[in-house]
């Protein structure tokens, strides 16, 4: 889809081993992505990718078959950090990554 100045806005996609994905655009620049895997062809259920005004990644949040969520955080496309636990709301363990 394109919005009235003819930018891009919003996009889906099915892939050929059946996940998809749905980003979102704001003038232009990607905002934010989410990718399923409806027919469990990976080990993770879903993942969601923010970005910047500029369209580089800020955030990922991977939620795995096991329950198990992965989220990491970018500075200027670096990992800088990252927080595992389970999506029933109990933290399995801060494995806080800090990145130089």
């Amino acid at each position: 889809e394109y919005d009235a100045n003819g930018d891009i806005s919003y996009a889906y996609v099915i892939w050929d081993d059946s996940t998809e994905i749905e980003i979102h655009y704001a003038n232009g620049e990607r905002i934010s992505a989410q990718e399923t895997d409806p027919s469990d062809v990976y080990s993770w259920q879903q993942i969601d990718r923010t970005y910047n005004a500029s369209g580089t990644e800020i955030s990922v949040t991977t939620l795995y078959d096991d329950g198990l969520v992965q989220t990491g955080t970018f500075q200027a496309g670096t990992l800088t950090h990252r927080l595992f636990g389970f999506n029933r709301g109990l933290l399995l363990t801060d494995c806080s990554l800090r990145m130089p």
